[in-house]
């Protein structure tokens, strides 16, 4: 019963992510992905994680909220990972983490690498108070992230547009689920604005990914580009890039590219003289 409404919806949800522009095939622009290894990562690094073997109930999470990722985390740095699970606030070590998911995209917040101290420091307090989860947010997440998408946008010109809310204060939270921990941490940081429409209890991993606050910056996965969801958000369709042939080709393409700029700087300065 409860699988069956989760697939409608996902259908439902999905329709509303791709009338307002947060969802749907986009052309590749840029470098083919990367697999990045621990000494690629940085503190303060957000990981998006796609399901695994020893996550409960992925399917339904990956219904309710119309995405791939189940779960989201914060990278403390030194190979150490801190998220929220059903038993509260959890540190362990990366390679424990990475071993539970199939795979993670790798993000970070733009500007955060600055003054990362901000952030640790709130993932720290947490870890003092020993935060519990707040097991009926996650439980309402979907359909109240839906209803602010929802009502945020409206339709101008045929295009969507989400008008800018009013300031609202965020409250010290007892409980926190997994993105709403990760929202918090990066509000700490001032990162993040503090409106009604950012309002932490109302975005699921997948929402907080398409969002577009986190820049991309790469894959994990112990089965390299194979253990990567061919529909993963980051790739926007474009699964041929996880493909020895895509990567080559993309690669191809941006030094072709390059030359092209090349000839035409060249031409430029041949006419001015």
């Amino acid at each position: 019963m409860i699988k069956t409404i989760s697939n409608i919806y996902r259908k439902k949800n999905e329709n509303l992510k791709v009338s307002t522009d947060r969802k749907g095939g986009k052309l590749w622009f840029g470098h083919p992905p990367k697999l990045l290894k621990v000494e690629d990562l940085n503190a303060c690094d957000v990981f998006f994680c796609g399901p695994g073997e020893k996550i409960k109930k992925s399917e339904l999470i990956q219904g309710f909220t119309a995405g791939e990722y189940v779960h989201c985390a914060f990278y403390k740095g030194d190979g150490r990972v801190v998220d929220m699970i059903g038993s509260g606030i959890r540190e362990q070590s990366l390679e424990e983490f990475l071993g539970c998911y199939s795979y993670i995209a790798v993000t970070q917040c733009p500007g955060s690498d600055e003054d990362r101290e901000k952030q640790i420091s709130y993932v720290e307090r947490c870890q003092e108070k020993g935060l519990g989860y707040n097991k009926i947010g996650a439980a309402l997440v979907p359909f109240k992230e839906y209803k602010n998408i929802k009502d945020a946008y409206s339709i101008i010109f045929g295009k969507p547009f989400r008008p800018r809310e009013g300031a609202i204060k965020i409250s010290e939270a007892k409980n926190l689920f997994c993105s709403e921990f990760i929202l918090e941490c990066f509000k700490a940081g001032d990162y993040i604005p503090d409106d009604n429409y950012y309002s932490s209890d109302l975005w699921s991993p997948n929402g907080l990914a398409e969002e577009g606050i986190f820049e991309f910056r790469g894959y994990m996965s112990e089965k390299g580009f194979e253990g990567v969801d061919a529909g993963d958000h980051f790739l926007e369709g474009n699964s041929w890039l996880l493909t020895e042939q895509g990567q080559k080709q993309q690669i191809e393409l941006q030094e072709e590219l390059k030359e092209r700029v090349k000839e035409i700087i060249k031409q430029q300065n041949s006419s001015k003289m």
